[in-house]
């Protein structure tokens, strides 16, 4: 029985995670996993080591107060890997994690095939991160179309594998059963608020994002919000809204996250692997982010790239409104979204933008993931 231990060290990572246990448990029925991940991937199965919320920070102001017990995981995980002998390892994106694993397997002169998921934004910034990670892993399987060569130029093997969400039934959601779930009126306009993943990134951006809805039910009363979440950030989101004037809902995002989207004339969302799951499932979406300001001043003299939103740096144009840093404030987001509420042909020339990003992001596949599975299980076979 072959064994495959993953490792994601975050929640866009525990989605890809689980989309790629399935797909390998659709080729090899016998595998069997081992490793760390979230929710999702514990839904397919695996037993995590640990709950991956205690390593899922980023940032240097934010990882600094958690740096000793992140080392402590780290130095876990590398013992239970040697223990459970895999056939091959997966680390998922999370590469100050991640890295630092294999670094101590290494060290410790345990020899296992070594599959990295998701590149390091070279092409971004840090263009030394791909022959630092040439070094460390015998395969890396990436999302974008335009990323092998940066590899594969120091001689790592590099494979396209797609992105899961063009796939993942983000369009196949059921809009009145979501209604009726949640007791929405039809003639009620559902707009989402996403507003992050990560505890950090929940405090940042709610104060804001209850800015934008209070601007947007003020002018218009047939509003009503909702909030998909994890299970680890449902309590601080619930405790967060408890006050809004807002009608206003939080939602078990692994349950009807995708229902949602169908119902929704609009979502506001931080940027990530969101922005592609809204894209599939054709919802008009507006982009905000904002960080420490000391994290801010490091990346900004690093970053070549002009957007946050993949959608937009595929194609190098603005296609979603995205609201960075000091942009990311109330006025400048309700008027981004006003303009998609009221203005039909902006909705259109939004979505006709999308389409033709997600298609550069699609494989021939028949089912998400079934790429990345096969590149995995070339190391068992």
């Amino acid at each position: 029985m072959p064994k495959i231990y993953i490792i994601a060290g975050e929640p866009s990572g525990d989605q890809l995670g689980k989309t790629l246990m399935k797909a390998i448990k659709k080729q090899k029925r016998s595998a069997s996993f081992a490793g760390v991940g979230g929710e999702k991937m514990q839904d397919a199965g695996l037993q995590s080591l640990f709950n991956i919320e205690e390593i899922s920070v980023m940032g240097l102001t934010e990882v600094l107060p958690h740096i000793f017990s992140i080392k402590q995981r780290i130095n876990q995980t590398v013992d239970h890997i040697i223990e459970e002998q895999p056939d091959v390892l997966v680390t998922i994106d999370a590469p100050g994690f991640c890295h630092r694993v294999i670094q101590k397997l290494k060290a410790r002169k345990f020899d296992v095939p070594k599959v990295h998921y998701v590149a390091p934004t070279v092409w971004a910034w840090k263009p030394g991160r791909a022959k630092k990670l040439a070094r460390l892993v015998d395969h890396l399987m990436v999302l974008l179309p335009f990323e092998p060569p940066f590899f594969e130029a120091h001689g790592l093997k590099t494979t396209f594998v797609g992105h899961p969400a063009v796939k993942g039934k983000f369009d196949q959601g059921d809009k009145a059963t979501f209604l009726k779930k949640y007791d929405i009126p039809r003639n009620k306009d559902v707009i989402t608020l996403l507003p992050g993943s990560r505890k950090k990134e929940i405090q940042t951006h709610l104060p804001v994002f209850e800015s934008v809805a209070k601007k947007l039910y003020d002018r218009n009363q047939d509003c009503v919000f909702v909030i998909p979440a994890l299970h680890v950030t449902q309590d601080l989101i619930e405790d967060f809204i408890k006050d809004w004037k807002m009608p206003t809902k939080v939602i078990l995002a692994h349950e009807d996250k995708v229902d949602c989207y169908a119902a929704s004339q609009l979502a506001l969302a931080t940027s990530g692997t969101v922005s592609v799951e809204l894209g599939a499932a054709h919802t008009p979406q507006v982009i905000a982010y904002k960080m420490s300001w000391l994290t801010f001043q490091f990346i900004k003299r690093l970053v070549k790239v002009r957007y946050a939103s993949l959608i937009n740096i595929l194609q190098d144009r603005d296609i979603v409104p995205e609201f960075i840093q000091n942009d990311c404030e109330p006025q400048k987001i309700y008027m981004g979204m006003l303009d998609l509420m009221e203005d039909s042909q902006a909705v259109t020339k939004q979505l006709t933008g999308v389409k033709k990003s997600l298609d550069m992001l699609s494989v021939d596949e028949t089912y998400p993931g079934k790429e990345a599975a096969r590149v995995v299980l070339e190391y068992i076979n």
